[in-house]
């Protein structure tokens, strides 16, 4: 058994070795082991799928899921990651994570991510990197489960969709118990925008929200749980692409 499997479904081979493999190829830590999940030759209708096959894979003590254009620029990354999960109780922690506000809790997030994206290297509100950050829900770029949690609970296949896997992920651990979500207090780079919605993006969050009966918070936006209002949420969102970056949502 090792420490950690990385485990990343691709559909570029080119990008995997460029990225996410000659990252880990630098760090200090070397008790791991990657697991890459070739989409083109074996085809699966959702993430779940293609996650927990690579999952079944594995023999590490936190499983690590992560996307083939993430780059790991400190090689002391391993090394700080091991130290986090050893001090600390959680069912999924993620490079990316978004937080009720204090204020008018059911109507406002705020969004705190370790994860640069895009050759500008843009970011959002760094953690503490002496703190532990409960965060409702994670991002999907890069999260990492202990093997003995996603044993008993692996990727639940709620929709045919490659989005919101963490995010269900999250809604599930948030019913376990206080700080199950947490937020990993290290810097990675996403080299893309991390701008991939679609209409199935919007699809997959309605069945969460029948699912789980309650409003889903994610690092996109806050969707009510209220049908009406979550409509109206997605056409909001629908509007704010379209006019800021020129996207049709189909």
């Amino acid at each position: 058994m090792v420490e950690f499997s990385f485990i990343c479904p691709t559909n570029n081979m080119e990008m995997f070795e460029t990225n996410v493999s000659a990252s880990l190829e630098k760090q200090s830590f070397r008790d791991y082991e990657l697991i890459c999940v070739d989409t083109q030759k074996k085809h699966f209708s959702a993430a779940a799928d293609a996650l927990n096959y690579g999952a079944s894979q594995a023999s590490g003590e936190y499983l690590v899921f992560l996307h083939h254009d993430i780059v790991i620029e400190d090689t002391e990354y391993l090394t700080k990651m091991h130290d986090f999960c050893k001090k600390n109780n959680f069912l999924i922690a993620g490079a990316a994570g978004v937080l009720r506000a204090p204020v008018l809790p059911q109507l406002r997030s705020k969004i705190y991510s370790n994860i640069v994206d895009g050759p500008e290297k843009r970011g959002f509100l760094p953690v503490d990197i002496n703190s532990v950050t409960a965060a409702e829900a994670v991002d999907e770029c890069f999260f990492v489960i202990p093997r003995e949690v996603f044993e008993k609970r692996p990727f639940n296949h709620f929709f045919d969709t490659w989005h919101l896997y963490a995010v269900e992920y999250s809604l599930w651990a948030k019913e376990q118990g206080d700080n199950t979500v947490v937020i990993l207090p290290f810097t990675l780079w996403h080299l893309s925008d991390g701008a991939s919605v679609n209409q199935n993006y919007f699809d997959a969050l309605n069945a969460l929200r029948k699912i789980y009966r309650k409003p889903i918070i994610c690092t996109m936006c806050f969707f009510p749980k209220n049908e009406l209002l979550f409509r109206l949420r997605i056409i909001y969102l629908k509007l704010y692409l379209f006019y800021h970056f020129k996207r049709r949502i189909t």
